[in-house]
């Protein structure tokens, strides 16, 4: 087998290289675009499409919860790091997790009225 009998696979998007996610309807076993244009083509869905999302997100909670969960305990050093990448990124919802996690915790009777959106 020479070089040019080895076929380099190609995302239909951008025409990049991959890497590329698993599909079992293909016929090789892989989607035709690659894992980025797959992740902007579905972020751009939640954008357009809220409600849905928002709706599949509290349905599932409890499963997206535990999924955190796995993926945390599966490599705690990752996770930490994503989680210090996080909260780099997001000193004011740090800051208002913080003050709630407090009041719920020093002040039970507030933890009834406590929204995330307040």
């Amino acid at each position: 087998m020479c070089a040019s009998d080895l076929h380099v696979r190609r995302c239909s998007v951008c025409g990049g290289s991959g890497p590329f996610g698993a599909d079992k309807h293909a016929k090789d076993g892989l989607k035709s675009h690659c894992k980025k244009c797959c992740a902007e083509k579905q972020a751009d869905y939640r954008k357009a499409h809220p409600e849905v999302w928002s709706n599949w997100a509290s349905e599932n909670a409890d499963r997206l919860k535990k999924k955190d969960s796995d993926r945390y305990w599966s490599d705690p050093e990752k996770g930490k790091a994503r989680v210090k990448k996080w909260q780099s990124n997001n000193p004011s919802k740090v800051k208002t997790n913080s003050i709630h996690y407090n009041l719920s915790k020093y002040h039970p009777c507030l933890s009834g009225c406590l929204t995330k959106n307040h």
